[in-house]
């Protein structure tokens, strides 16, 4: 990751470009209902305010969608592709080829790297429902505000209209819970994030989880032979949840930064219903009496946009600058939701976006170039691994995805001597899960669980005991190390003092080769750094000429829904030489060598890819620790590999360990761990 030079005095994130990308073809919500089997007898245009939305045209998939979004922020920014420092893609919709087929590797933003030149980018999937970009914000704006990186782009293509083709396939009434599938459109959205030097910017960015509410909407493939996504929800329920909490975050978030309501020149939800929309404004005003926000102000642009998830805001933003709603200067609010359920408030001052957005050209003036990615460099460490946990073995065999991080989470937490009550973030790492669940978060599943945020009911209605934020990133094998990072990254800014990164995946039922998954739970408790110990670094290079050597995806050949492997012969030693070259430049810029490790731990995989690569980096296949296991532990290798390395004694208090990993893309990673007392 590049760390650029720049003078201390900027204090806020600005949103530097927008890019919005619609298709051109358009869908009536009465095409949409005479194209329910069974007869629709409930007046949905009515009911939503969604009159047509924009759909994808065949052959264009999710992934089109993310690029062209892109593509088009990049053509309103000063940087190009190269200057971008971080590359967050928050999609909920991965249907990234013919026959419904859905993509889990290489993740989207990889792909996206590769395809738009974003060469010098971090680059990762988070999850998280339609507060999925929201999520990638905070932590771009973290790292921004921390001086960690110059930019970053967080961008979502969704493509989710083929609910809508499920749903009027299995639809029986107007009560059937997949009838929100109906009210979906298409579309892709993108901004990029740079450090401001004035007033502009985010004033405030919260967001929390209520997992209570996790079940109220769930994605997963049909088990029918037509195949395809199927969203359950109870509208109802978690229409009134959102309202519940989102209304009166947003006037403690007011309050707390001093913004008059009458200030706000607009404010923007996410786009669900216009009912629920008008509903939740009445709350706001009633909560806000005397001083309320004048209904001019309210954004709903469902009419021809519908509900684009994760893009809805960054939608309306655009919407409103073309028809001149935003002004240079405006004070706006974004009111955030999301299955899981997750809520948050946005407070943001613009700067001139919206005459640069209207001139649709950039400033002439790019950014001073500088010298390229610095040096890794060690640093004193912020955040410390206090506590493993794991649940695998036999044990493991026949639990979900959910009981599996349930266990080690509670292993987790008994043996770091915390209660739910002291967790901050969770993060889940695993990329396949029970069923094929797309949403919500399994994060924010396990925080329902283990009931952190639990409510507690009172007179004036249910009030988070604690406020913890869950979500899941999507990286492979990488998976775990980009959680930890990201961890880190959140206690170095002060965003949270501790967390719990959970890593799962489970042998998928599958056509043709086999992962070789082990199923497994595991849970890391990272804390505040005590007596030195702790992260001192991470890095991470991808080699996206490899991009497409393990491909993975979602299919329905047999009228059920199977997990596709397509894997190049010769992969894993491929894999292991990308990740020895990693090592060894990584290690010249430190001036250090293996010799210099209390223990190097292996990456996860096959026992093929460690051969080679202790080959490759000069050792022993002996030298490198990995965790005993008959399979693939995925995420779970580095808590597995943590437990075994300190029942063997190889390395001591202040000893630095190496953690390195590697994954489909082809991309690398590692981490230098200082370790403390065990």
């Amino acid at each position: 990751m590049r760390v650029s030079a720049r003078p201390p005095a900027r204090r806020r994130t600005v949103i530097e470009s927008l890019g919005v990308y619609l298709p051109e073809a358009r869908v009536s919500t009465a095409e949409v209902v005479a194209g329910c089997a069974r007869p629709l007898r409930m007046p949905l245009e009515r009911f939503t305010g969604i009159q047509g939305r924009r759909v994808a045209a065949p052959g264009e998939y999710s992934i089109d969608l993310a690029r062209a979004a892109a593509a088009d922020c990049l053509s309103r920014s000063r940087y190009r592709a190269e200057d971008v420092d971080l590359l967050i893609s928050a999609s909920i919709s991965h249907f990234d080829g013919p026959g419904r087929h859905y993509t889990y590797e290489p993740a989207a933003a990889l792909q996206i790297k590769a395809a738009c030149g974003f060469e010098n980018a971090i680059a990762f999937d988070i999850s998280n429902g339609c507060a999925g970009l929201w999520t990638g914000v905070l932590f771009a704006d973290a790292l921004i505000r921390n001086q960690r990186i110059r930019c970053a782009m967080v961008v979502s293509g969704e493509l989710i209209s083929p609910l809508i083709d499920t749903a009027q396939q299995e639809i029986v009434d107007h009560l059937d819970p997949q009838v929100a599938s109906l009210t979906v459109g298409d579309s892709g959205a993108a901004l990029m994030l740079e450090a401001g030097d004035g007033a502009a910017g985010f004033e405030a960015l919260d967001l929390f989880t209520l997992g209570e509410y996790s079940r109220y909407c769930m994605v997963r493939p049909s088990d029918r032979p037509h195949g395809g996504g199927v969203m359950v929800t109870d509208s109802v329920r978690l229409g009134a949840a959102a309202i519940e909490h989102v209304v009166p975050h947003l006037v403690e978030t007011l309050e707390a930064s001093q913004w008059s309501p009458r200030d706000l020149d607009l404010l923007v939800p996410h786009q669900t219903s216009e009912i629920g929309l008008r509903d939740g404004f009445k709350r706001i005003n009633q909560q806000l009496a005397p001083r309320s926000i004048p209904p001019e102000r309210y954004v709903i642009n469902l009419a021809e946009r519908a509900n684009t998830a994760t893009t809805t805001h960054l939608v309306a933003l655009r919407d409103a600058i073309e028809l001149g709603r935003l002004r240079s200067g405006d004070r706006t609010a974004f009111c955030i939701s999301g299955s899981g359920l997750t809520v948050g408030t946005a407070l943001y001052t613009f700067d001139d976006l919206p005459d640069r957005e209207r001139a649709g050209a950039p400033d002439a003036l790019r950014p001073e170039a500088d010298e390229g990615p610095s040096r890794p460099r060690l640093e004193p460490p912020v955040a410390q691994i206090a506590a493993v946990g794991l649940l695998g073995g036999d044990e493991a065999r026949e639990l979900a995805t959910e009981e599996l991080c349930l266990g080690a989470a509670r292993d987790c937490l008994e043996r770091a001597g915390r209660s739910v009550a002291d967790i901050g973030l969770m993060i889940h790492a695993g990329v396949y899960r029970t069923d094929f669940l797309a949403e919500p978060a399994i994060a924010s599943l396990v925080c329902g669980a283990l009931g952190a945020g639990a409510l507690a009911r009172t007179e004036n209605g249910a009030v988070p005991t604690t406020r913890p934020f869950a979500f899941d990133v999507l990286a492979g094998h990488l998976g775990a190390l980009k959680a930890c990072w990201l961890a880190d990254c959140a206690l170095r800014a002060g965003v949270h003092e501790s967390a719990l990164v959970l890593a799962s995946d489970i042998a998928q039922e599958s056509l043709g080769e086999s992962l070789g998954v082990e199923p497994c739970g595991s849970a890391l408790w990272i804390a505040g750094s005590q007596r030195g110990a702790g992260f001192e670094l991470f890095h991470f290079r991808d080699f996206t000429e490899h991009l497409h050597e393990l491909d993975t995806w979602l299919g329905n050949p047999d009228g059920h829904p199977r997990l596709m492997v397509s894997r190049c012969a010769g992969w894993p030693a491929r894999a292991a030489h990308c990740l020895a070259k990693t090592v060894h430049d990584l290690l010249a810029d430190l001036d250090l060598g293996l010799g210099d490790f209390g223990a190097v731990l292996a990456p996860g995989g096959s026992p093929e890819l460690r051969v080679v690569l202790a080959g490759a980096l000069g050792v022993a296949a002996s030298d490198l620790v990995s965790a005993p296991a008959t399979g693939d532990l995925m995420g779970s290798s580095l808590a597995a590999s943590l437990r075994h390395l300190a029942g063997t004694g190889r390395a001591g208090p202040g000893d630095r360990i190496l953690v390195l990993a590697v994954g489909g893309g082809i991309q690398t990673g590692c981490a230098v761990l200082r370790m403390g007392d065990p």
